[in-house]
């Protein structure tokens, strides 16, 4: 079955606070005293846009929305099979400070053994 555009958007939105929400939830676990004041700013950016998605005068979807991603997040983060690869890209971000979206797929496949070829 094919995916409308505004699923396709939807799905991209949600991805996108999922990956804003995974840095605080992952340090949260490591290491709870080390949180940072800028996480915040990440928290702010996945609500700012799921706001910006529901549009004016769903400030209650939106925050419902928030609440469920966050809980995605949570769990994303809790499971054993993704600790591996949250800390390869950890690993990287404290040695380079950023990453580019694209890099981040080959980085996870290259300290998997594996390769996008």
């Amino acid at each position: 079955m094919e995916h409308s555009n505004s699923d396709r958007l939807r799905r991209k939105v949600e991805n996108f606070a999922l990956v804003c929400l995974a840095g605080p939830e992952a340090q949260r676990r490591y290491d709870p005293r080390s949180i940072r004041v800028a996480w915040h700013g990440e928290q702010q950016q996945a609500l700012s846009t799921l706001l910006d998605f529901c549009g004016v005068g769903a400030n209650e979807r939106a925050k419902a929305w928030y609440r469920l991603i966050k809980i995605e997040t949570r769990d994303f983060v809790s499971l054993a099979a993704n600790r591996k690869t949250i800390e390869v890209v950890a690993r990287e971000l404290l040695s380079r400070r950023t990453l580019m979206g694209t890099e981040i797929q080959p980085l996870i496949l290259r300290n998997f053994g594996m390769s996008l070829d």
